[in-house]
């Protein structure tokens, strides 16, 4: 095999180096580019000077252990590589040809970071909390597999970093995703698959729960998200969100596959520049606020939709003039747009009308234990006030 490097104090000015185990202790300095080439065990403790002129090649099944940053680094095609002891941190840019596991340790990287096609980068909370942290985009042509989350497995950007690519492969475990602008559709397709969300500043595409029918979830906690794409529930994924979602794309298509605890919204916004058609039934506890210049559609399935307040502030609520039952346990409020009734909406609060109300001959009911209160000018076709 190759001879083994072990350095205490080297100044390398270009060119490079290929050894079979890679040991640094002192000092490596790069004057100039330089590339280490390592078919054996890379260990580095001592100082890198300018790190990102130097690259590192590994090539074989082995591990590394840096305690000070590194500069470029590559996993070849055919490699197999663990982070050993330390956590580590990769200065420059990372190349992903062949496989690298995080061994339960944490992985910062602030370049870019590529997994080739046929690669695999395995984030593995098997002993410990596992973070990659990206402060560049990371872009996924092979497979990012969650390799066990007995401790929490983080995907993590510093400030909002784009993930693009291929899907992660969920493996029916769980992901916490922390400031992630995350392009690939979302398809917790295996029963367990779990994602968590870390803080409010994560766009998605689409997301799809509990595909096949299976129990995954999608655990958006208190913080806000958005997506462009489509929401798509069944009946035994779990979606849990007490913050915002807010649907911003062109068209589409809001499928909650339920109005139980498991498929309920707390708030939504529809800011997108196409129609935010239903695909199903719609709870939200909290508040749904129409604000584009577009449709809120209930589509052509007539889909009812329950929710604590509804706001219109721009564009129209069922411009098509769908059929159905609305139940209002709030407040209406129509600041501007058009709305246009269904069959029946049933009104828990306040009326507040500044825009456009279309009755479309159906009826209005209040119903709350006290008292409602109505404003502005509206023209009703079939009013009832059951309120005490």
């Amino acid at each position: 095999g190759a001879n083994s490097f072990t350095n205490s104090s080297t100044t390398v000015s270009s060119g490079s180096l290929s050894c079979g185990d890679f040991t640094s202790s002192g000092t490596y300095t790069n004057s100039g580019v330089n590339t280490v080439t390592s078919s054996g065990d890379v260990v580095i403790s001592g100082t890198f000077s300018s790190p990102t002129n130097n690259t590192l090649s590994m090539t074989g099944a082995k591990i590394i252990n840096a305690s000070v940053p590194v500069g470029n680094l590559q996993i070849n095609s055919g490699a197999s590589v663990n982070i050993s002891t330390s956590n580590l941190s990769v200065a420059g840019t990372l190349i992903i040809a062949g496989t690298f596991d995080t061994n339960s340790k944490n992985l910062t990287v602030t370049g870019t970071t590529t997994i080739n096609s046929g690669a695999t980068l395995n984030l593995d909370g098997t002993s410990a909390a596992s973070a990659l942290t990206i402060a560049s985009t990371l872009t996924n042509s092979g497979t990012v597999t969650i390799e066990n989350s007995a401790y929490t497995v983080s995907i993590i950007g510093s400030g909002v970093k784009i993930f693009t690519g291929t899907d992660i492969n969920y493996n029916t475990k769980s992901v916490t995703l922390t400031s992630i602008d995350y392009d690939p559709d979302v398809l917790l397709d295996q029963a367990g698959d779990t994602i968590v969300l870390g803080n409010s500043a994560c766009v998605f595409d689409g997301i799809s729960i509990g595909v096949s029918s299976v129990a995954s979830t999608f655990n958006a906690g208190a913080f806000d998200f958005a997506l462009s794409g489509n929401f798509t529930n069944t009946a035994n994924g779990t979606f849990i969100s007490t913050g915002t979602a807010t649907f911003n794309g062109a068209a589409q298509i809001l499928t909650s596959g339920g109005t139980d605890d498991n498929h309920d919204f707390q708030n939504i916004i529809h800011t997108g520049t196409g129609a935010l058609t239903l695909g199903s039934a719609l709870d939200v506890d909290g508040t749904l606020t129409q604000n584009a210049s577009s449709d809120l559609d209930p589509s052509a399935d007539n889909y009812n939709i329950t929710a604590g307040n509804l706001t219109l502030t721009a564009g129209t609520i069922n411009n098509s003039s769908r059929t159905g039952a609305w139940d209002i346990n709030g407040n209406l409020t129509i600041t501007s747009g058009t709305l246009k009734a269904p069959t029946t909406i049933t009104v828990s609060g306040d009326w507040s009308n500044s825009g456009t109300f279309t009755h479309s001959s159906g009826a209005v009911i209040f119903d709350d234990t006290t008292s409602s209160t109505i404003s502005g000018s509206t023209t009703f076709n079939n009013l009832t006030c059951t309120t005490a």
